[in-house]
């Protein structure tokens, strides 16, 4: 995120916002005719390319040799009437830009190359799309208007007309907007787009506040198909906000209940049976109330939600005097849910209100959580049964049946925390110590003597801490604590050396194989033999934290440490000839394909049921359409030939895919993408990739699909849990190891054009871009952070603002930080000016990015990078800026591998 204190770049710098292109409706014809001209010349370097060009867009004919045709291909029935290729998971009917396959041009329609020359119409309109996709809703604009005004007559034209009154609203321009969309359903009453503008119109006479004409809109989207259409559920939704905001309670009541039971995301369901509940407790209908809040509870799965609608439950039979169903509920709160935000406050309101609800345990608690332990001892000593505060726990402790004993043991636990908050150690090291001895079983055991071992190294005996430490270890070998308690000894047995602690780090190898501390420990224990000139030492150590299942900091740190010639400071950047891939969309499309042949091989080895299994040789990956089979070596390029299966058995590849392609959820992620409600279809993804946890076939093509929907976060999200199973299976394995897809779908392309052109405009390596992003905002445009940060690159509006008038962006909005080709050129700008102040050096200036400039000068005075880069790694004082640094160290390096020429 970058630092916003203040903007650190002179107010006077080279203009490089974007200038409009030679198409748009201000340039005038003689220009147009030199753009003509110029074209024309460039027929014969076509000509040279469209061998290319015919794989790149073919490659997949005959057979699923492409994630395209894994993922949401847009159909081209809105201009063409007709589909080529195969069916996609996902038959959007908007003719919007195809993407390609992981995060090639994520937002971009074809290359012009790509188009005929003698097409001109359709090249703008891939050039319109793209720019609408990218969050330009003012270029797009100018090249639909192109199109309407040159090429009216031509099949872009009903997409072109769609596409200007999208840009309308996307600009607040709602009057021409909603004007654009009646002539689009005027001219075109037929065409695939129409229920779309139906919608559009609802949402846009909504955002006028013109109510009925809102609700005409929606109802002739559903009436379309009734009960049928994808968004229904999304229509009555929308509906039923209108007749609540006009105050028509019994049709928002009924349309709430409407879309209860609609195919609509849970998050969106329970809100609408909240609202059904709380409409019937205004009418004093107490029963149904309980009835629909019960409903919601059977749905809702996020703790602070479930905890607010048993406070519903519990103030509807306090007011019906039913006081012990209250009782019972706020107890189940306290119990199950106190320490949600809900819950907590629930504490509060009674712990203020002295309830007869809350017994010692819970004054306690309320008090240990508000800060006040001196308080919290005496009710805590109470509830143990203790004659004061300052006593020591009697011999016989209270009533301890049904689930009274781990009641009693956490209050002793809690107590000796507030004494241990209270700063008076030596009496929580007693109470720690008895705790355990008398009862090394119970639940607080491992917890207890966790914090003894750390207050026993706080008072420094060191030795003793060690042992206990190793107590924890030996005792509680499955509990959690075991392996911090491992990593203690580690670092208290690396103050006395490396060969000290080389047992204990031996011990986390046997103990915790997939430790995601390995790579750490192991590096620090290699750098310790480094320093006492221990060279076996060194290479064991770093080899060991290379063979890491993590791909983090220190596991690449330790694989550069073991090549002494290379320099940090100075990491090799991509160029075309190292990463053709990231520069070159048809080597990107080349090498998906042979990556997708060894992913799916790599599925059927170890995810396909067994029966399926062992009718599909690991060797032969049966692709997607029934009857071929991928050759066993995939091409370098170019489309992969197919031979007819000899055996009809289902192949599970097929199969998930079928699965994922009939989701309804996926027909409606897509569809609210079309009509801009982007944080409904991010609840939609979010869905889809919980309804696949456990699938790991099922995960990989939504994967793909997701990342093809512009869906980034969820894409990697399904792609690291994939990785999980896996890991689950195979503790060890580690993510380099593994197919090559499988990487570029956790580290994906995404936004790729628009970072291109803004790395070549500040003269920066685009990897370098791209590994921020990840970090920044996991490719989420719609990101924000904590402290105010804003979308992809996670700029602060002050920040942005300033960046702005730099740029000399009329008109700038904080909500522009949210348009994808906004974000990446704000961040793109920051990102080349703290690499300006510090000569290049990536990693100082990414330091600057998240922490201020002026304290990257303050780290580089006192341990200088170019001297000691872990050093001045570690010297980093602010644990969020350090740990920034180190994750885009490493997603820098992944990057840079994954997509290197192979």
């Amino acid at each position: 995120m970058p630092n916003s204190t203040k903007l650190e770049e002179p107010t006077t710098v080279q203009n490089s916002k974007p200038s409009l292109t030679s198409s748009s409706p201000q340039v005038t014809r003689r220009r147009r005719l030199n753009f003509y001209l110029a074209f024309t010349a460039l027929l014969v370097s076509l000509v040279l390319v469209a061998l290319g060009v015919y794989f790149f867009f073919n490659a997949d004919a005959g057979n699923r040799s492409s994630a395209r045709q894994t993922a949401a291909v847009i159909n081209k029935t809105a201009t063409t009437g007709s589909t080529a290729g195969k069916t996609p998971l996902v038959e959007e009917v908007y003719p919007t830009p195809e993407v390609g396959g992981f995060g090639l041009k994520p937002d971009a329609g074809p290359t012009p190359t790509a188009i005929p020359p003698s097409n001109e119409a359709a090249r703008l309109r891939s050039l319109a799309d793209e720019y609408y996709s990218e969050g330009r809703p003012v270029d797009a604009a100018a090249q639909y208007r192109l199109i309407l005004d040159q090429y009216a007559s031509s099949s872009e034209a009903p997409a072109a007309l769609f596409g200007l009154a999208r840009t309308g609203v996307d600009r607040g321009r709602y009057d021409e907007a909603t004007d654009n969309f009646k002539k689009f359903v005027s001219q075109y009453p037929n065409n695939p787009l129409v229920p779309y503008a139906y919608f559009y119109l609802g949402l846009t006479y909504k955002d006028l506040g013109q109510w009925d004409n809102a609700l005409t809109y929606f109802t002739k989207y559903q009436a379309l198909n009734p009960g049928q259409m994808p968004l229904d559920g999304y229509a009555s939704d929308e509906i039923a906000t209108i007749y609540e905001s006009t105050s028509k309670t019994t049709q928002s009541f009924d349309t709430y209940k409407k879309v209860a039971d609609s195919a609509v995301t849970n998050l969106t369901k329970v809100t609408a049976m909240e609202k059904v509940g709380d409409d019937y407790l205004k009418s004093n209908d107490t029963a149904n109330a309980l009835a629909w809040y019960a409903k919601v509870l059977e749905l809702a799965k996020v703790p602070d939600y479930r905890a607010s609608i048993m406070v519903k439950e519990a103030k509807i039979f306090e007011t019906t005097g039913q006081p012990g169903k209250a009782s019972d509920i706020y107890r189940q709160i306290l119990d199950e849910l106190v320490d949600t935000t809900t819950g907590f406050n629930t504490l509060k309101t009674l712990y203020n209100n002295n309830s007869p609800v809350l017994n010692d345990y819970f004054k306690g608690y309320y008090l240990y959580k508000a800060g006040v332990p001196d308080q919290a001892i005496v009710d805590f000593a109470r509830f143990l049964g203790r004659p004061d505060e300052k006593s020591a726990q009697p011999p016989t402790p209270p009533n301890l049946s049904g689930g009274g004993q781990e009641r009693f043991l956490q209050a002793w636990y809690l107590l000796a925390v507030s004494v241990e908050n209270t700063g008076d150690t030596t009496r929580a090291i007693s109470e720690y110590l008895e705790l355990w001895n008398r009862f090394p079983q119970g639940q607080t055991a491992p917890q207890a003597l966790s914090r003894l071992a750390h207050l026993t190294e706080v008072e420094g005996n060191s030795g003793d801490a060690l042992n206990l430490y190793g107590q924890v270890l030996q005792n509680y070998p499955s509990n959690p604590l075991a392996e911090d308690a491992l990593l203690n000894q580690i670092r208290l047995a690396m103050a006395k050396g490396p060969d000290n602690a080389q047992p204990y780090a031996d011990r986390l190898l046997q103990k915790f194989p997939a430790s995601s501390s390995r790579a750490q420990v192991f590096y620090q224990l290699g750098k310790a033999y480094q320093a006492a000139n221990n060279v076996n030492g060194t290479r064991n150590a770093f080899q060991t934290a290379v063979d890491s299942p993590t791909t983090d900091y220190f596991a690449i740190r330790a694989s550069e440490r073991l090549n002494d010639t290379y320099n940090p400071n100075t990491p090799p950047v991509s160029t075309p000839a190292t990463h053709p891939a990231v520069y070159n969309p048809n080597t990107f499309a080349a090498d998906m394909e042979r990556d997708r042949v060894a992913m799916e091989s790599w599925l059927i080895a170890w995810a396909a049921p067994a029966s399926s299994a062992s009718a599909t040789p690991a060797a032969t990956v049966t692709a997607i359409v029934a009857g071929t089979v991928a050759p066993t070596t995939a091409p370098a390029s170019g489309p992969v030939k197919t031979t007819p299966s000899p055996a009809a058995t289902t192949n599970p590849l097929d199969t998930a895919h079928n699965n994922l392609k009939n989701d309804p959820g996926l027909r409606r992620l897509a569809d609210l993408k079309m009509v801009g409600l982007t944080d409904w279809a991010t609840r939609e993804a979010k869905e889809l990739v919980d309804k696949y946890n456990d699938s790991p076939l099922e995960l990989y093509f939504l994967a793909l699909t997701l990342n093809e929907q512009g869906e980034y976060y969820y894409s990697i999200t399904a792609a690291q849990r994939l990785l999980a199973i896996f890991q689950e299976k195979n503790p060890t394995a580690g993510l380099r190891t593994l197919p090559l897809l499988l990487q570029k779908l956790i580290y994906p392309l995404a936004y790729q054009q628009i970072i291109l052109e803004q790395a070549k405009r500040q003269n920066f390596d685009p990897l370098l871009m791209v590994a921020l992003v990840k970090q920044e905002s996991a490719f989420d445009p719609d990101a924000n952070s904590g402290v105010g940060a804003i979308g992809l690159t996670q700029v602060m509006p002050d920040t942005g603002k300033g960046i702005a008038t730099n740029l000399d962006k009329q008109g700038f909005q904080t909500s522009d930080l949210y348009r994808p080709y906004t974000a990446l050129e704000f961040g793109a700008y920051y990102l080349a000016a703290r690499l300006k102040d510090f000569d290049g050096n990536p990693y100082q200036a990414l330091a600057a990015y998240n922490g201020g400039a002026g304290n990257v000068y303050r780290w580089n005075d006192e341990a200088p990078s170019t001297t000691n880069f872990d050093n001045w790694v570690d010297n980093i004082d602010f644990p969020e800026t350090r740990t920034y640094v180190e994750i885009i160290y490493a997603n820098y390096f992944m990057y840079r591998q994954i997509y290197a020429a192979k």
